[in-house]
């Protein structure tokens, strides 16, 4: 694929922003490896090679100002914090993003520039929620005060963490490193951002409770006009194999997702600049999908959009519906709107856009 023919007919346009917005997954995409390569650290040249993409990212960052990155994330923000930790105990230096979006969309956290040698991601952008409040009648508050009394009146206890995942890896950020917290009545309210609703119920509670505590909520969530998803696992490997059931406000018709802050910014810029976005997984094909940014869904309209997806192939890990998007709109297709680039190799790809983009 020549990347030329995407967006360099618009070079040094004087006229137009010319810039570069690139929203990228974490795992296996911006940083090559998973959390146990991070985290157990058994194999130095998986830290090592991740040591020199966040440092090749940092330097592009630096060398070019027009080019902006976003971290998408499947991950809670403390989740995310866990990888900047254990990277930072290999002395790995984080890459450089302006915000990171949280737990497929449901917030963004910007950057606190006064924190410089810590994790820095700790201001959610409320006008970025209030907006999406705006248009679906989300009001995460009012939301939990709610489901908070609907718990209670239910005879069960709700319970606030950070994070549901194994302590064995998330150590002080599981709630299950302090597993005499959770009781037989608990209910696990996970914080997974502003516009989502997480909510991890312990195995001792009776199905017929469960049933009714949805009941309670969808019903309340319907009277306040809001149009929503409910996404229910009967074994939640995120929350100690516990039934979960997580509420996400509908906008424009899809689920708030990675897709969101994408569309939005397609939506804004300039026609010289180009957004790119890159996944690895199952959860990344609507944010990859070019067909998610138009309108109309017609071929001129998928071939006039500023954007490249950038497919980051797994090693022995095959992803058939990602394989046939890229046939569809990769390389080989009319619209040369994706492409596929081996694992750990997503920085040196970014490296090459920007010298065509910029020179060098």
């Amino acid at each position: 694929m020549k990347i030329t023919n995407i967006y360099t007919k618009n070079l040094r346009n004087n006229f137009g922003e010319n810039k570069i917005y690139i929203y990228s997954d974490f795992d296996r995409t911006l940083s090559p490896n998973t959390t146990g390569d991070v985290f157990y650290a058994t194999d130095k040249n998986k830290i090592e090679k991740a040591k020199n993409n966040f440092e090749l990212i940092n330097k592009i960052l630096e060398k070019y100002k027009d080019i902006t990155l976003f971290i998408t994330t499947g991950r809670t923000n403390d989740e995310l914090r866990l990888m900047y930790d254990l990277y930072k105990k290999q002395g790995v230096e984080f890459p450089n993003a302006k915000s990171i979006y949280i737990k497929e969309g449901a917030d963004e956290i910007l950057k606190d520039k006064n924190i410089t040698n810590d994790y820095p991601y700790t201001i959610s952008n409320t006008a970025r929620n209030e907006k999406i409040k705006n248009k679906t009648n989300w009001n995460k508050k009012d939301l939990t005060q709610k489901v908070f009394n609907i718990i209670k009146e239910n005879n069960l206890t709700p319970l606030e963490c950070n994070s549901t995942l194994s302590a064995e890896k998330y150590g002080k950020y599981s709630i299950f490193s302090t597993p005499e917290k959770i009781k037989n009545d608990t209910v696990l309210f996970r914080n997974v951002g502003e516009m989502k609703l997480f909510l991890g119920f312990v195995n001792e509670i009776p199905q017929k409770k469960y049933d009714k505590i949805k009941q309670e909520i969808s019903e309340y969530i319907e009277k306040q006009g809001i149009q929503y998803k409910l996404k229910e696992k009967t074994q939640d490997h995120e929350c100690n194999k516990f039934r979960t059931m997580m509420f996400m406000p509908v906008i424009e018709n899809h689920i708030l997702s990675k897709r969101y802050d994408v569309k939005e910014k397609l939506n804004t810029i300039d026609n010289t600049d180009l957004v790119i976005v890159a996944g690895d997984g199952i959860n990344d094909v609507e944010m990859l999908n070019p067909v998610s940014y138009t309108d109309k869904n017609s071929e001129e309209e998928i071939k006039k959009l500023p954007y490249l997806g950038i497919i980051v192939q797994k090693e022995n890990e095959p992803e058939p519906e990602l394989e046939k998007l890229n046939s569809k709109f990769g390389p080989n297709s009319q619209f040369k709107k994706l492409k596929t680039i081996k694992e750990g190799t997503f920085a040196e790809e970014i490296e090459k856009i920007a010298k065509e983009k910029y020179g060098d």
